[in-house]
């Protein structure tokens, strides 16, 4: 059993309070309905990834985006380099607003068999939040900077700047 005084304990709760009030800093707000999990909470894999020019498909490019119970996991890879990013963090949402953030950030570059450079970068230090909104069959993440993720039926696309970054087709 893991012992803790009563004052680390507070620290602890204070620490993850942000992550649980969300963006307005209040608990007031509406928690996500069944149907709006059902959408957003599942696993993906990479149909396609636009990226210096070209759409990569697999097997050229592979990958998954994960978002179950709390956390969100993230893998991509190229097959004609050893380029590789994953990352894992934590997500949460209410019945308007959808936020997530990394706490580990992988990327991987070199050509394929090496030698390789790996970088980790310093876990994200805010949220990044995204307002839902519905459009007929789709739910619609819209972030700042023209951040924007589209889920509709077993597909999920990230488009950025207008841009499609990448497609991903729902496999649980």
């Amino acid at each position: 059993m893991i012992r803790m005084s009563r004052r680390a304990g507070l620290l602890a709760f204070a620490a993850v309070l942000p992550f649980v009030l969300g963006p307005s800093g209040t608990s007031a707000q509406s928690p996500a309905p069944a149907d709006l999990r059902a959408a957003l909470e599942g696993t993906w894999q990479l149909e396609e990834w636009h990226v210096d020019g070209q759409v990569l498909k697999p097997p050229q490019a592979d990958g998954r985006w994960s978002n179950r119970d709390g956390v969100v996991l993230f893998m991509l890879h190229r097959a004609d380099s050893a380029q590789s990013n994953m990352g894992y963090g934590i997500y949460t949402m209410t019945a308007d607003t959808w936020g997530y953030r990394y706490l580990r950030m992988q990327n991987t570059t070199g050509p394929p068999g090496g030698p390789v450079n790996i970088a980790v970068s310093q876990p994200a230090p805010e949220m990044r939040w995204f307002k839902v909104r519905r459009a007929g069959g789709k739910v619609i993440l819209e972030g700042a900077g023209e951040d924007r993720r589209e889920y509709e039926g077993p597909f999920f696309t990230l488009i950025q700047k207008g841009q499609i970054v990448r497609k991903w087709r729902r496999v649980s």
